[in-house]
Formats: structure tokens, C-alpha cells, sequence
């Protein structure tokens, strides 16, 4: 019964089967983890509940025995709903899709919340038996002090601003962030948070060759990144770390506030 958090064999896609669903956070892990590596992810039967998150990966694909279905997301215990998680649920999902789901999930599932292989078709996503699978490459070499590897010459890329430069550069480090992190951990350590502002980070963990770990850090607001750090520190929970900024490279010394739980700029 294979399902969406089965991670696959290298160079395989995810195939699903039967999936009902689980707790939000690891499969929003799972599809960050598929999304940054751009592994396929095939629908060839039922996916529910958490597993609709299956759709926000842009390797998504379906077969005629597709089935994706949605409910309200609510806490395991106290079933109580809870809007703000189907909220975000829905906020990386193709657009087509979403809008058509708008105003339709209800508290248990339905058939309003309910797509099969030709609603699915209809709303965008390709069929997985005309689009053949091909194993992701990466083609970026991100090099941390080590002698460059030789690459093979290729046609020069149009010249960027300083501006696109960063970006490029931000998504080839994120990307070796998070390989690094599933190297050694075993999985993607990865923690998402969300601010009373509207600000949501994304944080991955690694350790670094001097031994420090590390923090890469994506603020976003209304899914725009708006801010992108790099911190440092000897443990894991320090008192202090220092953070770097991506595009100013500017340092900033951060202590642990135990009244609010949070790092908060040393001197504040």
C-alpha cells in the first residue's frame, strides 16, 4: 500500500495507492522534501486528507484510478477544527485547484471536496502515463572551501543583476542545506513557524565542517520571501547564535529570551 511518506529508491517517484492521511506536519515535511529535491509524486488511488498535500508538489501527476479528497483539518485529541491549518493546507496548491475548492471543505469529507482522475485532468494536473518519468539532476555545485569540481563547458547563461544573482545563489544553497541536513540526520530537519504578523519561517538544520550547527533560515509573508539567514552556534538550544544575512551579509547577535520563548537581538 504505498502512500506519500514512503520515501522511494533513488531515481524512483513516489507512488500512492491508498492514503488516508495523518498529522499535517510530516506530510508538509514530506512535500517540502520532494518539492526541494524534485522527486515525482504519482496519484494512482485514494489521497486524503493530509495527503492532498500531494498536490503542491509541481511533480505531481495522475492516473484514471485518482482520487483526491479533502476535510477540515482538527486537533487528533480534541477534534477540534482548526481553519487556519486547512488555510495553509490550501495555500500552496495549484491555483486552479484552490479556487475551485474555495468554500467547499466541509468539516467531514464530501463530494463537493471530492476529485477524481477528470476533475483532476480538467483542473491541470497531467496524466501520469503520457508525461514518463525522468530522474531529477542537480546541476549546481555549491563548494564550501573544497578545490571547485571540474565542470563540463557549456554555453554561457545570460548575465544576471546582483539581485537575480542572489536569488540563484539562495536556491543553490538551500538546496545543498537541505541534502546536507537529510545526510546526516537520516531525514529533513526542518521546522516551520508562524508569526502573529504574518511571517513564516522556514528552518533548516545541519552541522557544518567546524563543527557548528547551523540554522538556514527563509522568512516569508503572503509566500514572498522577504528575509534569508544564515545562523551559527555550538549547540543546538544555544543562549546565543550569530546570524548572518543573506543579501547585506550583515551579522546580528541573537540571545534567547526565556519570557517569550523566542531569539531576540542582543542589547534589545
Amino acid at each position: 500500500m504505498p502512500m506519500f511518506l514512503d520515501v522511494p529508491p533513488v531515481n524512483s517517484p513516489v507512488v500512492i495507492t491508498k492514503d488516508y492521511g495523518g498529522y499535517v506536519h510530516k506530510y508538509e515535511d514530506a512535500a517540502f522534501n520532494y518539492r526541494e529535491k524534485g522527486i515525482r509524486v504519482e496519484i494512482r488511488g485514494q489521497c486524503r486528507s493530509a495527503c492532498t498535500l500531494a498536490l503542491t508538489v509541481p511533480n505531481v501527476c495522475v492516473d484514471e484510478m485518482a482520487i483526491v479528497a479533502w476535510h477540515q483539518a482538527y486537533e487528533p485529541d480534541t477534534h477540534r477544527l482548526r481553519p487556519d491549518v486547512t488555510n495553509r493546507m490550501l495555500s500552496n496548491l495549484p491555483t486552479r485547484i484552490r479556487q475551485h475548492l474555495e468554500g467547499k471543505i466541509q468539516a467531514s469529507y464530501s463530494t463537493e471536496a471530492t476529485l477524481n482522475y477528470s476533475d483532476l485532468r480538467s483542473l491541470g494536473i497531467p496524466d501520469c502515463n503520457e508525461t514518463p518519468y525522468k530522474a531529477p539532476t542537480v546541476a549546481a555545485n555549491v563548494n564550501y572551501g573544497n578545490t571547485p569540481t571540474q565542470q563540463p563547458t557549456e554555453a554561457p547563461e545570460p548575465s544576471l543583476t546582483p539581485e537575480e544573482q542572489k536569488e540563484a545563489d539562495w536556491a543553490k544553497y538551500w538546496q545543498w542545506a537541505g541534502n546536507t541536513s537529510t545526510s546526516q540526520f537520516g531525514k529533513l530537519n526542518m521546522k516551520k513557524y508562524n508569526f502573529k504578523n504574518g511571517v513564516a519561517s522556514i528552518n533548516i538544520y545541519y552541522w557544518d565542517k567546524q563543527g557548528m550547527y547551523v540554522s538556514a533560515i527563509q522568512y516569508t509573508k503572503n509566500d514572498i520571501a522577504i528575509e534569508r539567514k544564515i545562523c551559527r552556534s555550538v549547540e543546538v538550544v544555544p543562549d546565543e547564535m550569530t546570524c548572518n544575512d543573506w543579501n547585506t551579509g550583515k551579522a546580528t547577535v541573537l540571545e534567547y529570551d526565556m519570557l517569550t520563548g523566542r531569539y531576540e537581538t542582543a542589547g534589545n
